[in-house]
C-alpha cells in the first residue's frame, strides 16, 4: 500500500501526463482504469484519449514515495503534488496535459465530517426516482424469463448432479460452528417474509400436488435403511427432549 506521488504517461504521446497523490496508490489507479472502462472519469482530457487510443496506451508508474501527512492540504493546496504538477506541466500551459487543475487542493485526506454530516449521510436517500425505475425494470426485461419453456436434458442435469457430489461440494466435510448457526438465526429475527399473508391458489396447489405423485416424487420405490430409522428416530427424540426443557423453563 504504496502512499506517494503517481504518474498516469501515454505511450504514444510521452509528452501528456496525469499527476496525482494517494495514500493507496494501487487502490487509485484501479479506480481511475475503472472510471475510464465506464466512461465517467473527471478528466475529460484523459477520457477522450483513452476512447480513441485504449487503455494500454496509458503507462503507470510511481515517481516519489512519501507519508500520509504530506498529502494533508496546507491552505487548500496539496504541496508536495503541487510541486510535480508544476515540474510536468504540457508546454505553455501551467499543468499536465491530462490533469483538469493547476493547483493540487481537491484531497480528501484527513478531513473529518461533523456529526451533523455523518447522521445526514445515515439517513436513506429517500424513494427511487420513477424514470430510474423504469430504467432498472426495462433492464431486467429476459432475466428471469431467459429459461422459461426450456427443459434440461439429463446429460445436463448429470453433470450437475457429479459436480456437487462428495468432496466436490463446496460443503464437504465442512460443519457450521455454534456462532455462525447463532448469527444466523439472530439475523432471521423480526425479518418478514416474502411469503407472508400470500395464499397459494387452487391451480398452483394441484400442479404442485401432481408433481410429486407416484414416479415423480424424488422419494418413489425408496425405503430408509435401519440405521437411517434409528438415527432419525433419535434426531426426534433430543428435539422433543429439547422442546419440553424449554416449555418448562418458560413456565
Amino acid at each position: 500500500m504504496a502512499c506517494g506521488i503517481y504518474k498516469i504517461q501515454s505511450t504514444i504521446y510521452p509528452d501528456r501526463i496525469y499527476i496525482g497523490s494517494s495514500a493507496n496508490i494501487i487502490y487509485r489507479w484501479s479506480k481511475h482504469k475503472g472510471f475510464l472502462r465506464r466512461n465517467k472519469h473527471h478528466s475529460l482530457i484523459l477520457q477522450h484519449h483513452v476512447d480513441k487510443y485504449g487503455l494500454d496506451d496509458l503507462l503507470f508508474s510511481v515517481i516519489a514515495i512519501c507519508e500520509k501527512e504530506d498529502l494533508m492540504p496546507e491552505n487548500g493546496i496539496i504541496w508536495i503534488e503541487n510541486c510535480f504538477i508544476g515540474a510536468y506541466r504540457y508546454g505553455n500551459s501551467k499543468k499536465p496535459y491530462f490533469n483538469v487543475s493547476e493547483i493540487a487542493g481537491k484531497g480528501r485526506l484527513g478531513i473529518k465530517h461533523t456529526e451533523e454530516a455523518r447522521l445526514k449521510m445515515k439517513k436513506p436517500k429517500g424513494a427511487m426516482p420513477d424514470w430510474h425505475k423504469k430504467k432498472i425494470s426495462e433492464s431486467l426485461k429476459g432475466v428471469n424469463t431467459w429459461m422459461k419453456g426450456r427443459k434440461l436434458s439429463e446429460k445436463t442435469k448429470q453433470k450437475i448432479s457429479e459436480s456437487e457430489k462428495g468432496k466436490k461440494n463446496h460443503m464437504f466435510g465442512k460443519k457450521m460452528s455454534e456462532d455462525s448457526r447463532k448469527k444466523m438465526s439472530d439475523a432471521k429475527i423480526g425479518c418478514k417474509s416474502w411469503n407472508k399473508g400470500r395464499k397459494t391458489p387452487e391451480e398452483v396447489k394441484r400442479k404442485q400436488s401432481e408433481a410429486k405423485m407416484g414416479d415423480k416424487n424424488a422419494r418413489f420405490g425408496k425405503h430408509h435403511s435401519a440405521e437411517t430409522k434409528r438415527k432419525i428416530g433419535d434426531a426426534n427424540r433430543i428435539k422433543m427432549k429439547e422442546y419440553h426443557q424449554r416449555q418448562k423453563s418458560i413456565a
